[in-house]
C-alpha cells in the first residue's frame, strides 16, 4: 500500500492515478490499453480513475476495520483512508448520487457517472465512519445520496435478479478520451459484488 501510494498519490485531491510504469515500457494490458500513457516525467497515468480508487478505498476500510486499535499501522492506514475520503462529498453529483468516471473532472463534458466506484465510494466511507476515521453530516449525506441514487439510477429489477447499471466498460489506462470513450454499460457484472456489499 504504502509503495503504491508513493507512487500514485495525487497531493490536491488525496486519490491515486491509474498506474505507474517503473521501466517506461509503455506496456499494454490485453487490448485496451492506450499506447505511451507512462510517457511524463513521473511516470504515470496523468488521470484519476474511479473505480480504481474505489478499490483502493474498499481495501483500506477493510483493511482498517480488521486491525485492532492498538496497532500503529491501524493509524496509518486510517489517515491514507481519510485522505481519499475528504473530497468525495464535493466531488459527488448531487442529482444522482454517483461519482464519475473520472471523479476530479466532475462537471466536463464527455465524464459520465459511474455506479461501481459510486458503491465503492459510499461503501468505503461509510466503514470510516463507523471505523471513526471520519464524521460529520457531510459524510453521512453522501452515504445517503450514493445509496438512493444507486437504487434510483443504477439497479433495475429483471424478474427476480437485480440488474446493474451505469457501470464503466472493462478499463485499462491512457489518457482523459479513452476514459471518456469507455462509455458506461448496463448489466455488467464488475459492481454487482459492491452493490450488495454496499446495500448490506
Amino acid at each position: 500500500i504504502e509503495v503504491h501510494r508513493a507512487k500514485l498519490k495525487d497531493d490536491q485531491w488525496g486519490l491515486w492515478y491509474h498506474g505507474w510504469d517503473g521501466d517506461n515500457k509503455n506496456r499494454i494490458h490485453f487490448i485496451c490499453g492506450q499506447k505511451g500513457w507512462s510517457n511524463n516525467p513521473k511516470k504515470r497515468s496523468e488521470e484519476i480513475w474511479g473505480r480504481g480508487n474505489g478499490w483502493v478505498v474498499v481495501t483500506l476500510a477493510e483493511t482498517v476495520s480488521a486491525l485492532p486499535d492498538s496497532l500503529p499501522q491501524r493509524t496509518k492506514l486510517a489517515a491514507y483512508l481519510k485522505e481519499m475520503l475528504v473530497h468525495l462529498p464535493a466531488l459527488q453529483d448531487t442529482v444522482t448520487g454517483h461519482w464519475y468516471q473520472l471523479p476530479v473532472r466532475k462537471n466536463e463534458e464527455g465524464n459520465f457517472i459511474e455506479s461501481s466506484c459510486t458503491a465503492m465510494f459510499g461503501y468505503g466511507i461509510l466503514i470510516g465512519l463507523r471505523e471513526g476515521v471520519i464524521e460529520g453530516g457531510d459524510y453521512e449525506k453522501s452515504v445517503e445520496r450514493a445509496f438512493y441514487g444507486l437504487r434510483k439510477y443504477s439497479i433495475r429489477k429483471v424478474k427476480n435478479e437485480l440488474r446493474t447499471m451505469n457501470v464503466c466498460n472493462g478499463t485499462c489506462i491512457g489518457d482523459k478520451e479513452y476514459y471518456f470513450n469507455r462509455r458506461a454499460k448496463n448489466e455488467k457484472s464488475f459492481g454487482l459484488g459492491m452493490f450488495i456489499l454496499f446495500g448490506r
